[in-house]
């Protein structure tokens, strides 16, 4: 009996399972998206930034140096350099989310059934890599 069962047991694990359900990557609307959104988020940073960097600026040059308004100026560069600065790579990550997205697509796959020589058609991701 305990040989039956450890034989159903091992005969139910190792059966091909077609129902399961990967979790894919992105797809590409998704890679569109997201580099909209990091490439929103850059443009959002670099024009804070330069806002700030402006506005900073011009109360430093109105300003005497140990003035209040010469501390703010101070405090208006140290935030905006910075936020221009971080601005850069969401460029750049936006670029590359958008290259990933122009890289993918969906195609169909055959292949052959071993033992029932039987061709299925079966989704397939393609990804382009390039070098």
């Amino acid at each position: 009996m305990k040989k039956l069962l450890l034989f159903i047991l091992v005969a139910l694990f190792s059966m091909a399972s077609f129902g399961q359900n990967e979790k894919l990557p992105f797809s590409k609307e998704e890679y569109l998206r997201k580099s909209q959104n990091q490439k929103k988020t850059g443009w959002i940073l670099l024009g804070a930034g330069a806002g700030l960097v402006t506005t900073g600026i011009l109360v430093a040059n109105n300003a005497d140096l140990y003035d209040s308004e010469f501390t703010l100026s101070v405090i208006l560069l140290s935030v905006g350099v910075p936020s221009v600065v971080a601005s850069i790579p969401f460029f750049i990550i936006s670029g590359n989310t958008a290259r990933k997205a122009a890289s993918i697509s969906f195609e169909g796959q055959r292949y052959i059934l071993p033992g029932l020589e039987v061709a299925r058609m079966q989704p397939a991701l393609t990804l382009t890599l390039e070098f």
